[in-house]
């Protein structure tokens, strides 16, 4: 797998989502209660205001693996499909898997939690040392000489990359995001649960957050 066949991947996810309802932990313009910060709004932003909503009425449920909330996915009516990082990061390891034909042991799942709250696959040229699986932080994830060979694939960030510049291209990716005016839902922030800048204490948690890899 190269970048280019994960680009593929993640563009396939975003296209897959693009037909429903996409997630509902995005939204633009809103207070940290959601409420608008302008109004009227822009076609644009009542268009995700709309598909947030939506999202929320067509959450999957009893899914026990990463491998079956994808094949849960896939089985849905095109017009309900909503989904945030958890089910795009198991649906790009699932078309990793059925497009790609990599082998399973080879895709990960990768959780940023606590504060990071986050999802991602990751593609390995070889299967993973079992010490390598966990990180106390997504700065030392990075920093992993193995990282320069892994690939990210991250649909919700709308990121590619070698996991060794994920950290970077994370923050590039949320730095754009609050200079278009988008927030982003977040339980672990010091104001309580509700909508952050994206490149203000998110981000900065975001860094400094735990990983666990999990073979998909």
């Amino acid at each position: 797998m190269n970048i280019l066949g994960a680009a593929e991947i993640k563009d396939r996810v975003r296209s897959f989502f693009k037909k429903g309802h996409k997630s509902n932990n995005k939204l633009y313009k809103v207070t940290h209660d959601g409420h608008a910060e302008v109004w009227p709004m822009t076609a644009k932003h009542e268009k995700r205001w709309n598909e947030c909503d939506n999202s929320d009425q067509h959450r999957l449920s009893g899914a026990t693996s990463n491998y079956n909330i994808a094949e849960q996915l896939v089985k849905m009516n095109v017009g309900d499909r909503s989904g945030n990082c958890g089910e795009m990061a198991a649906l790009s390891g699932y078309y990793a898997l059925k497009i790609h034909f990599i082998k399973p042991e080879l895709i990960y799942i990768g959780t940023v939690y606590k504060k990071g709250d986050h999802a991602f696959c990751l593609i390995s040229e070889d299967t993973i040392n079992s010490k390598h699986l966990n990180f106390s932080s997504v700065a030392e994830f990075t920093q992993l000489q193995a990282a320069k060979a892994w690939l990210i694939v991250d649909p919700w960030l709308n990121t590619v990359c070698r996991a060794d510049q994920y950290l970077l291209e994370s923050g590039n990716k949320l730095n754009e995001w609050t200079t278009d005016g988008k927030r982003v839902n977040w339980n672990s922030g010091s104001q309580g649960p509700g909508w952050y800048v994206p490149n203000g204490e998110y981000k900065t948690e975001f860094g400094k957050a735990p990983i666990k890899l999990m073979p998909f």
